[in-house]
């Protein structure tokens, strides 16, 4: 199965097209974003590129924490 790899910027334009803005909140490994609806996901910083997978996460937990309340 092909796994397609985003740069920063292409994830970064993925984010902000699914509803969630990068925070100024940082830690040594990872950047806040928080979703339109409240939810917050942590996004490796430090990777040259990122697998689509990270995508699929990001909606599966905001699903589940929608779905949960």
């Amino acid at each position: 199965m092909a796994m397609r790899l985003y740069t920063k910027d292409e994830l970064e334009t993925e984010l902000a097209e699914l509803g969630f803005t990068r925070t100024k909140e940082k830690l040594d490994t990872s950047t806040c974003w928080k979703h339109r609806d409240g939810g917050y996901v942590l996004i490796p910083h430090d990777l040259e590129h990122y697998g689509d997978w990270i995508l699929d996460r990001i909606l599966e937990q905001l699903n589940l924490l929608y779905r949960e309340q």
